[in-house]
């Protein structure tokens, strides 16, 4: 996976005593990397979390608001900077002139993106400075996209408070109401600006539609102010959408090639032309051309850190993420077999494409059966077509992969062979594709090559019978075991004998631990005795219901290394299978490493052939073989292999 990182800052023209101002969010958004970089974007739940504003006016000056715009007086209001001893630092002073209207005010915020609300905050608080007597207080939010308007009226003491405003419980008038957050106003509107109005009195008006709106002209709101009066306010504070409104909204990129170069594009799908947009590459040439994020000038497959710079004057978001593309493969020619009859081979070649892939996995098929596979490459955890097949990487390159012919396979009728190629990028890209079928003449006895590996057979036994062959248990001459305990007479004691089929064996063996073992078994039709061929099945290790198998294992796998975990259930999990294929003489091998050490592992014992006592600490795994028939219907020989100290 790839992490999206956004560092947003908020503007620098006013001063907030919590330093939120300079504040970093950092966010992580995790997307996915094939083919195309940054295919899909998705934010956490608090990617919107409230950021909490304070403004202090201390900026210097004229600009002292949060955008640094002067502030809008309006019907008889004055305001300007100044101080007053109950606050600190700078503060805004408001005069309300003699027969100034009621509701003359100040617009002291003015956002140019975003809202003074978010999710679930919906409460301001101001610091405010009144004469004796007291007075109302009202805060007026317009709504910049209906011309409506949110009022809250709060009374202050004479003397310095710090007041609530709660959006939540709104004024009302006439049959306009503020309803709860999901609907009505809040959810629609966009209130960017933040007006103070003292001693409104009739400001709240009621037009001809019962809507409260804010009406134009000074006389309207009825009477007038007869002294001058002078009000002090500091500190006002809100929660805000507006440092994560600039956030970049990214759409799917797209691709592109251009001669031995390759670029992506990546559109901004909530672009703003008001706003300012630059971006830079750690890799290539990275431009933008709006709405859309460029970045060209990469090498295939290869990955550049973008950054996105968004402004609007004030508040600034910076997005880095990795992006790139990589040109998918795409097949020119099918994969073709070929016979070297001197050499005594046959061939898969590779299908042809565009590019080089990393990887290629070869399955040979000789009349539809499939004989063996090959693999060339080193990316790890490829979702193989056929993942019960090891693969070898003998005679195996990126283009061609090469199998010593046997003369079974065309000995006594002709033969037709095909491949299946499986070519990869990495773990982004698979393309499969099979060859046509070549008929294999006859030629003479072949020399014969070791082992290859068939699909299912089409004989579906009634029963089948597992034995292990090797390592051989050893008899003496009077049929008595040697480097083993025969224990079956523990399953027709205790009476599970039944649960499987009619020639059970249970086999108590030990082994030294942290050895290696190479575990062949024969498998045959157990009405006829015949091998059952190219026949599935499965090597099971550390046995559900075998007690506590607290022993542990490795083996190689198509040339990667995997764990057999410990089974410490006693129960109807935990056990592991490994997938195998029977060979043409019904025998089937699997190879795994035992991983205990001396520190895990019981005492050597008395004799090979005799059990160790039960106050010996155990560490024992049960391994049979299954050719996935119903279990009472396969002869198993079970094997309980105790771990012994070297």
């Amino acid at each position: 996976m790839i992490y999206m990182k956004y560092t947003l800052v908020k503007g620098k023209e006013m001063k907030v005593k919590n330093n939120l101002s300079k504040k970093v969010i950092t966010l992580s958004v995790a997307f996915a990397l094939s083919s195309i970089g940054m295919v899909a974007l998705s934010a956490p739940a608090n990617a919107l979390a409230a950021a909490t504003h304070t403004v202090t006016f201390d900026a210097g000056g004229s600009a002292y608001n949060t955008l640094g715009a002067s502030p809008t007086d309006f019907c008889g209001a004055t305001s300007s900077l100044s101080s007053n001893v109950d606050f600190s630092g700078n503060v805004t002073k408001v005069v309300k002139a003699v027969n100034a209207a009621n509701f003359a005010g100040t617009q002291i915020v003015t956002l140019a993106a975003g809202s003074v609300f978010t999710t679930g905050h919906h409460t301001i608080s101001l610091k405010v400075n009144v004469p004796a007597g007291g007075a109302d207080v009202m805060m007026k939010l317009p709504d910049g996209n209906t011309g409506w308007s949110l009022y809250k009226k709060v009374t202050a003491a004479a003397g310095t408070s710090t007041l609530t405003f709660d959006f939540d419980n709104p004024e009302s008038a006439g049959a306009y109401t503020y309803q709860a957050e999901g609907s009505g106003a809040i959810a629609t509107g966009t209130y960017r600006n933040i007006v103070i109005i003292f001693d409104p009195a009739n400001a709240l008006a009621v037009d001809d539609g019962g809507d409260a709106e804010w009406g134009s002209a000074c006389e309207w709101g009825g009477g007038g102010a007869t002294s001058e009066e002078t009000y002090y306010i500091d500190e006002l504070s809100y929660s805000s959408m507006d440092v994560f409104a600039l956030d970049p909204v990214f759409g799917t990129p797209v691709g592109m090639k251009t001669g031995s170069e390759v670029g992506v594009i990546i559109p901004i799908t909530n672009y703003h032309a008001e706003w300012a947009y630059t971006v830079s590459s750690s890799v290539g040439v990275a431009s933008f051309v709006a709405p859309n994020v460029n970045v060209s000038g990469l090498a295939d497959g290869e990955s550049s850190t973008l950054t996105v710079t968004v402004t609007d004057g004030v508040d600034t978001s910076i997005a880095t993420f990795k992006t790139g593309y990589t040109v998918p493969l795409v097949l020119s020619a099918a994969p073709t077999v070929t016979v070297d009859s001197a050499a005594k081979t046959i061939t898969c070649n590779n299908a042809q494409f565009n590019k080089a892939p990393t990887d290629v996995a070869y399955f040979l098929y000789i009349n539809r059966v499939l004989i063996g596979g090959k693999k060339s490459g080193s990316t790890k955890g490829l979702s193989y077509s056929n993942p019960g097949v090891s693969l070898s990487t003998d005679d195996a390159t990126l283009t061609s992969a090469t199998w010593a012919s046997n003369p079974d396979w065309n000995a006594h009728s002709l033969a037709r062979a095909s491949c299946v190629a499986q070519n990869f990028l990495g773990t982004g890209q698979r393309v499969t594709k099979s060859s046509d079928l070549l008929t294999l003449t006859r030629t003479g006895k072949f020399v014969a090559k070791a082992t290859w590996k068939g699909t299912v057979t089409s004989e579906t036994p009634a029963g089948a019978t597992m034995r292990l062959i090797s390592p051989v248990l050893t008899k003496d001459a009077d049929g008595k075991a040697v480097d083993y305990f025969d224990w079956t007479y523990n399953a027709l004691d205790n009476d599970w004998a039944k649960y499987y089929g009619p020639k059970l064996a249970f086999i108590y063996k030990y082994i030294t631990a942290g050895s290696t073992m190479t575990l062949k078994w024969h498998v045959t039709n157990t009405d006829t005795g015949a091998p059952l061929t190219n026949y599935p099945v499965s090597l099971v290790i550390n046995k559900n219901y075998g007690g506590v198998e607290n022993v542990s294992f490795t083996y190689q796998f198509s040339g990667e290394t995997k764990s057999i975990p410990v089974s410490l259930s006693n129960g109807g999990s935990g056990e592991t299978k490994l997938a195998g294929v029977t060979d043409s003489n019904g025998d089937v091998t699997f190879v795994i490493t035992n991983s205990n050490t001396a520190s895990s592992a019981e005492p050597t014992p008395a004799a090979m052939n005799a059990m160790q006592p039960t106050t010996v600490d155990n560490y024992h795994s049960q391994i049979t073989l299954t050719a996935g028939l119903a279990q009472d219907k396969e002869s198993i020989d079970l094997l309980e292999f105790h771990f012994i100290k070297p």
